[in-house]
């Protein structure tokens, strides 16, 4: 069962399901959604325009805010200290399957 999303400064720990780049007036964000060890999923900016990373083992710490219609979701900003590891999961249609 998966844990509701916190709120505040949180080491997320978790696999990047999915990335996309989104466009608004300020320009084009690279944009990833991770689902944390514990089992919520958070939206926000990919640090250093790093693009190979869907798929991937990530740990990183960044301000969570969660979401007002849905307690396992969230979105993050200002993401610091991003490690990024082996490919150790597949994802298809964004669902672990190993």
């Amino acid at each position: 069962t998966a844990e509701s999303c916190p709120t505040g400064r949180v080491e997320i720990s978790g696999i990047v399901l999915t990335t996309k780049w989104q466009e608004s007036m300020y320009g084009s964000t690279f944009k990833m959604l991770v689902q944390d060890d514990r089992g919520f999923k958070v939206w926000g900016s990919v640090p250093a325009k790093l693009e190979n990373v869907k798929g991937r083992s990530v740990s990183f710490s960044a301000t969570i805010q969660p979401s007002e219609d849905d307690e396992k979701f969230g979105f993050f900003k200002r993401p610091t200290n991003l490690n990024i590891y082996g490919i150790s999961r597949i994802v298809v249609n964004g669902v672990i399957v190993t």
